[in-house]
């Protein structure tokens, strides 16, 4: 099943192989990933976990939240 959420200004959906250089931007940033469980992601591990999300095709877990 393929999830795509639209809304204004934004759009929810599963992580596709062309995420890999957006991803590697959060995943590989010491800063950013100190907040994380893991440890800065090199672009190899990344374009794995895209590949594989791609594959795969988890369920996408998400959270919505209202005043």
């Amino acid at each position: 099943m393929t999830v795509h959420l639209p809304g204004p200004g934004l759009a929810l959906r599963e992580v596709r192989p062309d995420d890999t250089a957006d991803l590697l931007a959060i995943y590989g940033d010491p800063e950013a990933t100190r907040h994380l469980s893991f440890e800065p992601r090199t672009r190899e591990q990344v374009q794995a976990t895209t590949a594989i999300e791609a594959c795969e095709r988890r369920p996408l877990q998400a959270a919505f939240v209202s005043d």
